[in-house]
């Protein structure tokens, strides 16, 4: 079992976020049971089964990190498999969590004893948080650390010892004890009667009067009310009552059956009459407050901890006489076997044995701090290391690196004796209170060479010098001597001496002796065909596997020119023989194979138009085999196959891939396949048949205008909110208004389409609110005031219901590019229009700039090809579209209601006045309107 940490993802948060001048708290650890799978761990923000708390016993710093030393002990009556330790941290005002999680590699994990079985288990873990923060870092450290009684045992036991060995260990309690009178009793006048630290005198009944008692001053006593309790006001500030009860379960009962249940209150001390353990109600749970230092009431032991606070605050009082007691009023009886005989001597012996258990203890926690400082042994290797061939360290019996540093040699090699070296770190000694370095050896030993290798195989006489291969040799292991070759058949004898870092399984390394032999010379198979031949065209001959000319005579069909199978024949020489003692020919089939295929193609690729709609494809082949072809997009395009001629008819706008195929021929193998990629740019007459992205291939081909005509219509839907107004999937038909119109200054290989038609009629797109003016957004109108400063380029219609502040590809919300279909915008082109984008009466040419739009109004002489009311210089950067300058008409109508015509935008500002913009009137003549009126909508595009 293994231990296995990482640093959480919210571990790596903290530790992100925890930089200089900040402050990083490590607040509490706990234990648990229950695994993740490794992959998991990073993303646990708890443990998978919180069994108790751990205690945080110290922290370490060390390189790029902190070591925690955790322990654990039982906590309740029932044991657990401890598999998971989580650390909890948070960075000032922030909650807590879990930033690191350490866990077993196996479901198998640490049992944790009941507390009722092991009271006194404790299991110490050692966790590393790996970070290089500059941050400030604040570890919370339980304080209750558990010493076991063993030690506690052997530390008091040898501060008893050494006080009890000094013989003057009592010289200075006796020099103060006093006289005894003749009775034996301590004289009167050698007590302080009522004097401070002296004895309380009595009165005449015999008892301290209440004048020599401490009532109401510090460490002394309360005086009790008339109800025989100690007054609220004798109670610290923070205690209102003390409420004595039966603990059961998380709550207090007065009853001992608990079914009468104390309802909680802040600033009250509830007592527990079965266990005298004191608890405060926190607001949510009780708190035991007066058990933490419990140690259980036994003859060896501490008394209960819920006494202990009052013995103290009892033995702190270093003045007066706490009970105001008088010599005369005490009676003495050695019931403790003291050895006294009167109050004096009694006072001093207990006094002694005070100052005895003082010392004892005070040196017991020297000894305790001392034992916890010092090494008692020296580490030893643990186990042996054995000669691998790479470098090894020891593992230590006794090491630990908190407490010493490891050097000298620590790491080696080759078999033999190294030394290494331990030092105790500051603070820690050795036993006999040395802190030198001590010097421990360690060894590696001889590895086994488990057997004498022995012949591998078997060697056949050949008339040459031959040496034998050997099972189980190693070079650098054994070192080769005596017979390690021969000639002649018969017996040989080598030697293997292991090398210096070996011996033999004996513990030997001398030289062993091993046999080997050459035998007699027997042809064992028959000879076979060695490699491969490929069909040439010439005459070929095979190599042969097993054929010597000295042993075999070859015949039969000793060559071949074309591919197939063919039998030689192999007869053995006067000096040897089969293995089945037989002189006989054996045949031996060898063939040649088919050569390699190859294939080309001419082209690889190859585009088809409308005027070329057939391409042919050469193939050149090796060899005899039938030549196919394949399509994988026939609706794309098609192939036909005539002798070494591929042929492909384009069908439609697309792609295709041309797969030629060569089948095996007479001698020659099939070729890998090849492929021939198609692009058709055949489109359909009708646009509306084609694709948007077909539409756009025969523009940027620079086809489009052989293909289509000015006018031609494809059909699209709007749908979508545009300002205020909704389109709910709105049939209309986009129509070619011009082919690379104005390309010189818009832009080349573009189709200019207007937005639209319905039922062949020009529509403009209409909101509820047309023909009234609106000052607020939503609606088609140019601006939301009467004005046209700041011109086409600054108008609302522009930048928002058109949707020109974005892209095709993020169209603003609730503008008309948005509402456009996703394949049209996919294909859409960027076109420069010229306009006055001044506005304000400004007709200069200056005033004339650069728009790049999406989507557009028409401007006034792009329709009516003449200028009334827009700025004079406009039209020297603008043309009239073809489709307006055929004559089309210019007349609009509403798109929800096709026999009413509408009045609608041009983008171009009026040049005399700031309030208006151009538009196209309802008979189809110049007009100009104020900006915040709403009007009809015909959009330009481009693709």
């Amino acid at each position: 079992m293994a231990w296995i940490g990482i640093i959480t993802n919210n571990g790596n948060d903290l530790l992100t976020r925890w930089v200089e001048g900040k402050q990083l708290i490590i607040t509490r650890a706990a234990a648990g049971q229950g695994r993740v799978d490794q992959a998991a761990m990073l993303a646990q923000a708890d443990l998978v089964n919180e069994k108790q708390a751990a205690s945080i016993i110290s922290n370490t710093p060390v390189d790029k990190g902190q070591r925690l030393k955790l322990q654990v002990t039982p906590q309740s009556n029932a044991g657990y498999s401890l598999n998971q330790f989580g650390v909890w941290a948070r960075l000032e005002d922030e909650d807590e969590k879990m930033i690191a999680l350490f866990q077993t590699d196996t479901d198998i994990g640490v049992e944790i004893p009941s507390k009722a079985d092991m009271p006194d288990f404790v299991y110490t873990f050692y966790g590393m948080l790996a970070f290089s923060n500059q941050g400030t870092l604040t570890v919370n450290i339980d304080a209750a650390a558990v010493v076991t009684a063993e030690t506690l045992g052997q530390a008091v036991a040898a501060a008893v010892g050494k006080h009890e060995a000094d013989e003057d260990a009592h010289a200075a309690l006796f020099a103060k004890k006093a006289d005894l009178s003749e009775g034996g009793k301590m004289d009167v006048d050698q007590l302080p009667v009522g004097t401070a630290g002296g004895v309380a005198g009595l009165d005449a009944g015999g008892k301290v009067p209440v004048s020599q008692l401490p009532v109401g001053s510090p460490h002394g006593l309360a005086e009790l009310d008339e109800s025989g309790h100690v007054p609220s006001a004798r109670l610290p500030s923070y205690v209102d009552d003390v409420v004595e009860g039966y603990y059961h379960e998380g709550a207090f009962y007065t009853d001992l059956g608990h079914q009468s249940q104390i309802t909680p209150e802040s600033g009250k001390i509830y007592v527990d009459v079965e266990s005298n353990i004191t608890y405060r109600w926190s607001g949510t749970v009780y708190v035991a407050i007066g058990s933490d230092l419990a140690l259980g009431e036994t003859s060896s032991t501490a008394y209960r901890g819920d006494r202990g606070k009052t013995a103290y605050d009892h033995s702190q009082v270093k003045t007066g006489n706490p009970h105001g007691t008088k010599a005369h009023d005490i009676e003495y009886t050695d019931n403790k076997e003291l050895g006294a005989t009167n109050l004096q001597a009694a006072m001093d012996a207990a006094a002694q044995k005070a100052i005895d258990a003082q010392t004892s203890a005070d040196a017991a926690l020297e000894a305790i701090t001392k034992i916890a400082h010092t090494i008692d042994a020296v580490p030893t290797q643990n186990g042996t290391l054995t000669y691998t061939g790479s470098p090894q360290s020891p593992s230590w019996n006794g090491y630990n690196p908190e407490t010493m540093t490891l050097g000298g040699t620590t790491t080696g090699t080759d078999a033999g004796t190294y030394q290494a070296t331990f030092t105790p770190k500051e603070g820690y000694t050795w036993g006999d209170n040395t802190n030198e370095a001590k010097t421990v050896q360690w060894t590696i030993g001889k590895a086994t060479i488990a057997a004498v290798p022995t012949q591998s195989g078997s060697l056949t006489y050949t008339g040459q010098a031959q040496s034998p291969t050997w099972t189980g040799y190693d070079s650098d292991k054994l070192t080769l001597g005596g017979d390690t070759g021969g000639t002649d058949a018969g017996s040989y004898e080598a030697s293997f001496t292991p090398t210096a870092n070996y011996q033999w399984q004996d513990g030997t390394a001398t030289a062993k002796t091993a046999a080997w032999t050459i035998g007699r010379a027997t042809i064992a198979t028959v000879p076979s065909q060695s490699g491969s031949l490929t069909y040439t065209g010439s005459a070929q001959t095979p190599s042969w596997s097993n054929y010597n000319t000295a042993q075999l005579t070859i015949g039969g069909d000793t060559s071949g020119t074309n591919a197939g199978s063919y039998t030689a024949t192999f007869t053995p020489t006067s000096n040897y023989q089969w293995d089945n003692g037989s002189t006989a020919a054996k045949n031996a089939s060898w063939s040649i194979g088919k050569a390699a295929g190859s294939l080309t193609l001419n082209p690889t690729s190859m585009t088809i138009t409308n005027a070329t709609k057939t391409g042919s494809i050469t193939v050149t082949r090796a060899g005899d085999g039938a030549i196919t072809a394949q399509s994988n997009a026939t609706g794309v395009a098609t192939v036909s196959v005539s002798g070494n001629t591929v042929t492909v008819t384009g069908v439609a706008y697309g792609t295709a891939t041309i797969t030629v195929k060569v089948a095996a021929g007479t001698n020659h193998n099939a070729p890998a396949d090849k492929t021939c990629t198609v692009k058709v740019n055949v489109f359909s007459t009708t646009l509306n048949s084609n694709t948007w992205a077909a539409i756009k291939a025969a523009s940027d081909a620079g086809n489009a205008a052989s293909v289509w005509s000015v006018g031609d219509t494809k059909n699209i839907k709007i749908n979508g909110q545009v300002g205020n107004f909704t389109f709910s999937n709105l049939s209309i038909d986009t129509f070619i208004v011009g082919f690379n119109h104005n390309s010189a200054k818009e832009g080349a290989n573009r189709i200019h389409f207007a937005l639209g038609k319905i039922g062949g009629h020009l529509v403009a797109l209409c909101d509820s609110s047309y023909s009234n003016e609106q000052t607020t957004t939503g609606y088609f109108n140019m601006n939301t005031s009467r004005t046209n400063a700041g011109g086409w380029n600054a108008t609302y219609m522009r930048k928002t219901l058109l949707g020109n502040s974005g892209t095709p590809s993020s169209p603003p919300a609730n503008s008309l590019l948005a509402a456009l279909p996703s394949d049209l915008r996919a294909v859409m082109k960027s076109v420069t229009k010229y306009t006055d984008n001044t506005g304000n009466a400004s007709n200069s040419s200056g005033a004339v700039t650069a728009t790049t739009d999406w989507l557009w109004l028409f401007a006034e002489f792009e329709v009516q090809g003449s200028r009334s009311y827009a700025n004079q210089y406009e039209q020297n950067s603008q043309q009239q579209y073809d489709y307006w300058k055929s004559g089309n008409p210019k007349v609009a109508y509403k798109h929800s209601s096709t026999g009413t015509a509408v009045w609608w935008w041009r983008r171009s500002p009026y040049y005399d006045y700031y309030v208006y913009f151009c538009f196209t009137y309802t008979d189809g003549s110049n007009a100009y309107y104020a900006a915040s009126w709403s009007a009809g909508v015909v959009a330009g595009f481009a693709a």
